[in-house]
C-alpha cells in the first residue's frame, strides 16, 4: 500500500463518515444461484475491494453495536457503550466479509466512499495472496 493511497484515505475521511479502497474490475462478474449463473452485473458497477478502510469512530463503533449487541454492554468500568467481549471470532456464515461489510449492513444510511486504489496495492486474505 503507498503513501498516496493511505494520504488520500485521509483527506477523503475529513469529509466522509466511512472510506474504503477499490479498483475497477476488469473480470466479468457472475452471480451464482444454485450453482447457475442468476445475473450478470455490468462490470462498469464493480469494484474490487483494497486497503486500508477508514471510518469516523463514532460510525464504526456504532455499527459493531448493532451488528454484536451481545457483545456491547450499556455500562463498562462506568463508561457507556463498552465491549463484554475482546473477540469476535467464531461468528458462522453470511457474515461480512471487511468492516465496510459491518458498515453498510448496519448503517445503510451512511454512503461509503470509494478512493481509487492502485492495482499493485493487494488485499491479502488469504496464504495463497502472499
Amino acid at each position: 500500500m503507498s503513501q498516496e493511497i493511505i494520504a488520500r484515505v485521509c483527506e477523503a475521511l475529513e469529509e466522509h463518515e466511512a472510506v474504503t479502497v477499490a479498483i475497477p474490475s476488469t473480470d466479468t462478474v457472475y452471480e451464482m444461484v444454485d450453482g447457475k449463473v442468476a445475473r450478470i452485473p455490468q462490470r462498469s458497477t464493480i469494484m474490487r475491494a483494497q486497503t486500508p478502510q477508514a471510518f469516523r469512530l463514532e460510525l464504526i463503533t456504532e455499527a459493531y453495536a448493532k451488528a454484536f449487541p451481545h457483545l456491547f454492554t450499556t455500562q463498562l468500568g462506568g463508561k457507556e457503550g463498552g465491549l463484554s467481549s475482546p473477540l469476535l471470532g467464531g461468528v458462522g456464515g453470511g457474515f461480512p466479509t471487511d468492516d465496510c461489510g459491518i458498515v453498510h449492513e448496519h448503517m445503510p444510511q451512511v454512503p461509503i466512499h470509494i478512493v481509487l486504489g492502485e492495482e499493485q496495492n493487494k488485499k491479502i486474505t488469504f496464504k495463497e495472496d502472499i
